[in-house]
């Protein structure tokens, strides 16, 4: 389904950045190093084809992140977030991981069905704010949301589970 890749930064962050202990099921991947004569061959954004202004908007964010770590960029003037959507196959994962090394930042990976694999909603909740302490303790990184049409959106309180629904889209939302 489609997919969120959002970028994070600590400055922008509200919290302490740390999780409760709890798993969150995400994956940290991080980068091939830049240069890496033992892998030369290194998934990078640059070398990608048939991604459009995707492409476009990653290389321009590698120079916009090059500034921000310099100082001559703040990092509300930067464009740190994007939605790919596509059916399975068409490189969302393979973008965000060229992204990573493209970027020389680490990679958070979950989805939306690990987050829901938490037995109650507190679990659910909890499984996506550590998520979201995890990408900020490891800021700047790429946080990859796979499944993210599955939140749904908010549904009326007549609707079975209304609460449960409601609760998710609004930890995402916040």
């Amino acid at each position: 389904g489609p997919t969120s890749l959002t970028t994070s930064s600590s400055s922008k962050s509200k919290g302490t950045g740390k999780s409760k202990g709890k798993p969150t099921g995400a994956e940290v991947i991080q980068p091939e190093p830049d240069g890496d004569e033992l892998s030369p061959t290194a998934l990078r954004v640059e070398t990608l084809t048939g991604y459009g202004a995707a492409k476009d908007w990653a290389l321009g964010l590698k120079a916009d992140l090059a500034d921000y770590l310099s100082g001559k960029l703040a990092w509300s003037q930067m464009s740190t977030k994007l939605l790919l959507s596509g059916p399975p196959g068409t490189g969302k994962t393979t973008f965000a991981r060229a992204l990573c090394n493209t970027l020389q930042v680490p990679l958070v990976v979950t989805s939306v069905s690990t987050w829901l694999q938490g037995e109650y909603l507190h679990d659910v909740l909890d499984r996506m704010a550590g998520t979201f302490a995890e990408a900020r303790g490891r800021a700047p990184c790429i946080l990859f949301i796979d499944e993210i049409d599955g939140i749904g959106s908010r549904v009326s309180n007549t609707r079975p589970y209304a609460d449960y629904w409601n609760a998710v889209v609004n930890k995402l939302l916040e």
